[in-house]
């Protein structure tokens, strides 16, 4: 685990255009960053209605966001990094929710690294 990546998910939450709840996540492959993304509040993004057609949430969780224009073979064995922001912009726990651990797992993603509390981080295997 990178500290560095946790810096990169904390500036992109602080962009998040979800100001309740605040995501910033990173996909990186080897040593590359190769895609950025926080939340959505995208109320039609395809992806939303397949991924939570049960829930009230209007927008898109940013760790679905990262894979859209990707196939599963551009990212298989790429680590997800994934951050979450309270309104006073301290960390707290960002531990992906079922559907998108189910979505990544089949996506071929290692690890999932997230946000517990402030400086505490967890990770998620998913193989």
């Amino acid at each position: 685990m990178k500290l560095r990546y946790f810096e990169i998910t904390e500036a992109l939450a602080l962009t998040s255009p979800n100001k309740s709840f605040r995501f910033g996540a990173i996909l990186v492959r080897g040593n590359n960053i190769i895609n950025k993304s926080t939340n959505q509040d995208e109320k039609t993004h395809p992806l939303k209605a397949e991924m939570y057609p049960n829930r009230s949430y209007k927008g898109l969780h940013a760790e679905i966001a990262l894979f859209c224009g990707f196939r599963n073979y551009d990212v298989k064995f790429s680590d997800v990094y994934v951050t979450r922001l309270l309104a006073n912009n301290v960390e707290t726990l960002a531990r992906p929710c079922s559907q998108c651990e189910n979505y990544m797992k089949n996506m071929g993603i290692s690890r999932v690294f997230y946000s517990i509390a402030e400086n505490e981080y967890g990770c998620l295997r998913l193989k």
